[in-house]
């Protein structure tokens, strides 16, 4: 235990040492901020086409999928704030670079999240937040004190998910040397699922974001039953589920990453 809280001590003050080196740039943080949220402003646009044409889809109005993309894009910020470097995994490997981590008296993978902090994070918190409030007004709710703390937990399963998915996945390349292309795949996949409603997509899509790339729980189904949504959810108690497949997740990229670095070998390089 006490091996543990020294390790957050280390991992707060790369933290801050990384974030003090990317603040040193802070025109390239402003630019790069507008470009996250005018590049999610397009999306919203796009989306507001096609309600605008259909009305609704799957009998989700506009705000409750704006909602439904905002629940995503505070998880997914918070998700790239910390865990970015996530991402380049497989360049440390194949240069040799990854050695450093191995090496020092810390645990590596607080060392390796460290070294990154995606700023542009900010801008998917700062969007998601401003929609969120936004649709919740427009939409007339009234929730209430219980509901809110619920969305917050929503928020912070979300960013599990995300975040032991980008782990899962990058941790192939201690295997294979390789893993962005799996990377990509899985990203867009999930950033593309993300913004509309499930039932659009036909019931083996459904199936599989649920049960084999459970992405569904990032906000599709704690949604729906939060804005009581009866046909959205065929079993109810999949709205309440997300934070137990999130500790399943980050299990299982535990066990991931731990069998990775058992069996990584390095390039010498």
């Amino acid at each position: 235990m006490a091996n543990f809280f020294y390790d957050l001590k280390l991992y707060a003050s790369i933290l801050r040492l990384a974030i003090h080196t990317r603040m040193q740039y802070r025109s390239d943080f402003f630019i790069g901020l507008f470009g996250v949220i005018f590049s999610n402003l397009a999306n919203l646009i796009l989306i507001w086409i096609i309600l605008e044409k259909f009305n609704a889809l799957a009998a989700w109005s506009l705000y409750e999928v704006v909602l439904l993309y905002a629940i995503w894009l505070m998880s997914q910020g918070i998700n790239a704030l910390f865990f970015w470097n996530m991402l380049g995994l497989e360049n440390y490997i194949v240069d040799g670079s990854f050695d450093q981590y191995l090496i020092r008296p810390m645990n590596p993978f607080l060392q390796f999240i460290a070294r990154e902090v995606n700023f542009m994070g900010f801008g998917d918190i700062l969007l998601g937040v401003s929609i969120f409030i936004i649709s919740y007004n427009r939409l007339h709710l009234s929730w209430s004190a219980t509901q809110f703390l619920w969305l917050f937990i929503i928020v912070l399963s979300g960013t599990a998910i995300l975040a032991s998915i980008y782990i899962i996945f990058s941790s192939v390349s201690f295997w294979t040397g390789r893993s962005k292309s799996l990377l990509r795949i899985g990203l867009r996949f999930q950033q593309f699922g993300q913004r509309y409603p499930l039932d659009i997509f036909g019931q083996w899509y459904k199936v599989f974001v649920s049960f084999f790339f459970p992405i569904a729980f990032v906000n599709y189904y704690p949604l729906a039953g939060l804005l009581s949504k009866p046909n959205a959810v065929n079993m109810p108690i999949l709205a309440y589920l997300s934070p137990f497949v999130a500790i399943i997740l980050v299990l299982l990229a535990i066990i991931v990453w731990h069998f990775g670095i058992n069996s990584y070998g390095s390039t010498g390089s």
